[in-house]
C-alpha cells in the first residue's frame, strides 16, 4: 500500500507542481478534475453506507458550485455575462447562490423518496458533501491569487523569484504533503488508571 502511494506521489507531484507554476487556466482545470474525482469517491462512499444519494444530481451540483467558486476566484480574468452575474449575486456571492439552489434541488430529490427519514438523511449528507467538496476546493485557486501588500499574484518573491501566488500554492502543497506523508508519533499510554 505504501509503495503504491509513493509511486502515485512520484508521478502526480511533479504534474501538480508544473500546473501550479503555469497558473490559470490550468490550475482551475486541475481543481475541477479534483472536484470531479473527489465527488465520485464521496458518492461511492455514501452509496456503500446505504444513503443512496442522487448520483447525477449530486455530481452536477458539486461541479456547478465549484465552477461558480472558480469563476469568483478568477473574477479579475472574467468579463461579459459572467462578470455581470458575479456583480448581480453580490452579496452573498455566486458560489453561495448556486449552493443554495443545489441544496433545494437535493431536498426535492431526497424528499420524493418513500421514507421521509431516509430522504432527510440522504439530503443532509449529500448537501454536506456538495459543500465540503464544491465550496472548499476553489480555495486552492484563491490561494494561488494571494499577493503581497501593494503587489499582485505575479509579483516575484523569494530567492527563486517565484510569482507570489505560485509560492503560496507551493507552500500549501509542501505543508499538506509533509504532514500527510511524514512519520507519525507513537501513541502515548493512557494516564487514566
Amino acid at each position: 500500500m505504501l509503495s503504491l502511494r509513493l509511486i502515485s506521489a512520484g508521478v502526480l507531484a511533479p504534474l501538480v507542481v508544473v500546473v501550479v507554476l503555469l497558473g490559470e487556466p490550468w490550475l482551475s482545470l486541475l481543481v475541477g478534475m479534483l472536484v470531479f474525482l473527489a465527488m465520485v469517491e464521496l458518492i461511492g462512499l455514501l452509496d456503500a453506507a446505504g444513503f443512496e444519494p442522487p448520483q447525477v444530481l449530486a455530481l452536477a451540483a458539486t461541479l456547478a458550485v465549484a465552477g461558480a467558486g472558480l469563476i469568483a476566484a478568477n473574477q479579475a480574468l472574467v468579463g461579459g455575462a459572467l462578470a455581470d452575474l458575479l456583480r448581480a449575486t453580490e452579496p452573498p456571492g455566486l458560489p453561495m447562490v448556486i449552493f443554495a439552489a443545489a441544496v433545494l434541488l437535493l431536498g426535492v430529490a431526497g424528499f420524493t423518496r418513500g421514507e421521509p427519514r431516509a430522504g432527510f438523511l440522504t439530503w443532509a449528507v449529500t448537501s454536506f458533501g456538495v459543500a465540503y467538496v464544491g465550496l472548499l476546493a476553489p480555495y486552492l485557486a484563491i490561494v494561488a491569487h494571494l499577493a503581497p501588500v501593494g503587489g499582485s499574484a505575479a509579483t516575484a518573491v523569494g530567492v527563486a523569484g517565484l510569482h507570489s501566488g505560485s509560492a503560496w500554492m507551493l507552500l500549501l502543497l509542501l505543508v499538506v504533503w509533509g504532514y500527510d506523508s511524514g512519520p507519525r508519533p507513537a501513541p502515548r499510554p493512557s494516564s487514566m488508571g
